[in-house]
This record gives structure tokens, sequence and C-alpha cells, in this order.
């Protein structure tokens, strides 16, 4: 008999928080500007990452 381990596991936050570092490094990294790269990881993580998330979440 084969016994069966499920974990919910909700990672939702650290995709978030990975997404935002990624997009605000790779903008800081282009512009040399704070301010612009900390806007550019917040608004662009904010759309393609509510889409990326929902995806994953939905399909584990």
């Amino acid at each position: 008999m084969k016994k069966e381990i499920k974990v919910d596991a909700d990672v939702s936050g650290a995709f978030y928080g990975t997404g935002f570092l990624l997009a605000l490094g790779m903008n800081l990294a282009v512009t040399n500007n704070w301010w612009s790269a900390i806007w550019h990881g917040f608004l662009s993580w904010g759309y393609v990452g509510y889409w990326f998330v929902k995806f994953l979440t939905h399909s584990l």
C-alpha cells in the first residue's frame, strides 16, 4: 500500500517578491536610477506577476 503525503503551501508571496526584485534589478542595471527601478518593479510585476501567480497556484 502506497502512502501519499499532501502538503498545502501558499507560495504566492514568494513569487511576488522574487518577481519584484528581478524586475527592479533589471531596470536598475539599465537605467542606474533607483526611483525608476522601484516604480518599474511595482508596476511590471503587479501586472505580469498577478497572472503568473494565478496560473501557478491554480495549476498545482
